[in-house]
């Protein structure tokens, strides 16, 4: 499942139980996947984040760094 999928079904409702614990197991290995991909530091800053938080902290930080 692309991201771009993921925030789809994030904003459809949800009203079978296992399509839910599904999406959640999903969600877990998106922030697992991207946590393995950063450096200490970064996995640190992020850990007890899930992929959503991840995605919005890293552009807020990437974006900062860019305009100086």
């Amino acid at each position: 499942m692309s991201l771009k999928n993921l925030f789809q079904v994030l904003i459809t409702p949800i009203d079978d139980k296992d399509e839910f614990e599904k999406l959640m197991e999903d969600m877990d290995n998106v922030g697992c996947l991207m946590l393995t991909t950063m450096n200490l530091a970064l996995q640190k800053q992020h850990e007890d984040m899930v992929a959503y938080e991840m995605i919005q902290n890293l552009k807020e930080i990437y974006e900062k760094a860019s305009k100086s």
